[in-house]
Formats: structure tokens, sequence, C-alpha cells
């Protein structure tokens, strides 16, 4: 009887315990914009994972489009899944920027506020 109450009240306490874990993840959440290239991102909570809004010229309709693609926290750094590869968001957590990988190389995207 005394090993059955200590064991639900150990599955109890872990279980409290677990929701109070770092979601380090959470700190995409919210709009990260880099106005010189023309791409905002809007990352929001999906669940356990998140869920990224890429606003970016289209170069071959013209014009603006918006992507959704899921993403997951993992080592640190936000990964979208693009479909054939991935892309991986790092943040600066001094400067409060997102890294984000272009064609020309490193961008830093700015907390719209």
């Amino acid at each position: 009887m005394v090993r059955s109450l200590i064991f639900v009240a150990s599955v109890c306490a872990f279980s409290l315990l677990g929701g109070c874990g770092d979601h380090g993840g959470d700190i995409y959440l919210g709009k990260w914009s880099a106005p010189t290239r023309h791409t905002t991102l809007e990352i929001a909570k999906n669940g356990d994972n998140y869920l990224v809004a890429d606003t970016h010229l289209n170069f071959f309709a013209g014009g603006v489009k918006t992507d959704k693609l899921p993403a997951v926290y993992k080592d640190g750094m936000l990964v979208i899944g693009t479909g054939l590869e991935s892309q991986s968001l790092g943040y600066d957590k001094k400067k409060d920027v997102v890294l984000m990988q272009f064609a020309d190389g490193t961008g830093e995207l700015q907390r719209v506020k």
C-alpha cells in the first residue's frame, strides 16, 4: 500500500514538474521582419511544434507570396521543413534577432513590436 502511494505521488510530481521545463523554441514566437530583404516571418505555436508563415517576394509570379511551413525546436534552433530540405533559424539573444540563411548569405530579422 505504501509503495503504491509513493509511486502515485512520484508520478504526480514528475507530471507537474515536466510542464515547467524550458520551452526554448518559444523565444521565436511572434513576428520578425527583414525589410531590406522583403521578408517577414510570423511564428506561432502549433501543438508541441511551431508554424511559420513566411511572407516574401515571389520573383516568378511577381508580388508577394506567403508560405505556411511546419517547424520544430531542435538543438537550440528552430528547424523549418520546406519539403525537400530544411531551413534552420538561429536566435541571437544579445541583439534579439533571428538569423536566417538567404541566397546571398545570412540575414537578421528584427522583432516587430
